[in-house]
């Protein structure tokens, strides 16, 4: 799959961008997987953010955060294509500074679990909430990381990603019982 994105997107002459998006191509699909839980979809979805990506070079350029801006245009795709609610963006300023001050990476232990049990869970918990655990889970994003890509304030991901983490657990201890 990552081979055929680049060799696409290469012929667009964009190589120094193409080999900046290179580097974040294996964490874009398992977002896209967690949330399509499909691996034809999940390459759609890629690809597609992928080529919006290479049109919208310019604003590529004057990003700092190339991940976060990478991660926030797929995340946009797979909302739009798979028809999950986007949340309306939030002032920048205050939020900003505050989510940085309360970033903190998660590392979930999930060994023990089977990936399909964890696939179907997340298929079930509600799409704000899938959204944040996916990739909070799949990719280990911080709070702060979370808060950009979705643009919207660090209470929100906390909130959503407490439901979603506690609706995950109610549903595979069910499983495991």
């Amino acid at each position: 799959m990552r081979g055929s994105i680049l060799a696409q997107a290469a012929a667009d002459e964009h190589t120094d961008f193409m080999a900046t998006i290179s580097g974040l191509l294996d964490t874009a699909y398992r977002a896209a997987y967690c949330l399509a839980a499909e691996a034809s979809l999940a390459e759609e979805l890629v690809e597609e953010a992928v080529r919006r990506a290479s049109r919208r070079q310019n604003e590529f350029q004057a990003r700092q955060e190339t991940t976060h801006w990478f991660l926030r245009l797929l995340t946009r795709v797979c909302c739009e294509r798979l028809g999950l609610p986007w949340p309306a963006p939030e002032p920048r300023g205050p939020i900003r500074q505050q989510a940085r001050a309360l970033a903190a990476p998660g590392t979930v232990a999930l060994e023990r679990i089977g990936l399909t049990s964890i696939e179907r869970a997340l298929d079930r918990l509600p799409s704000e909430d899938r959204v944040v655990t996916a990739l909070y889970l799949v990719n280990d994003l911080s709070y702060c990381d979370l808060s950009e890509i979705l643009e919207i304030p660090v209470e929100s991901v906390r909130t959503r990603l407490h439901r979603g983490r506690r609706l995950l657990q109610e549903t595979l201890c069910q499983r495991v019982a």
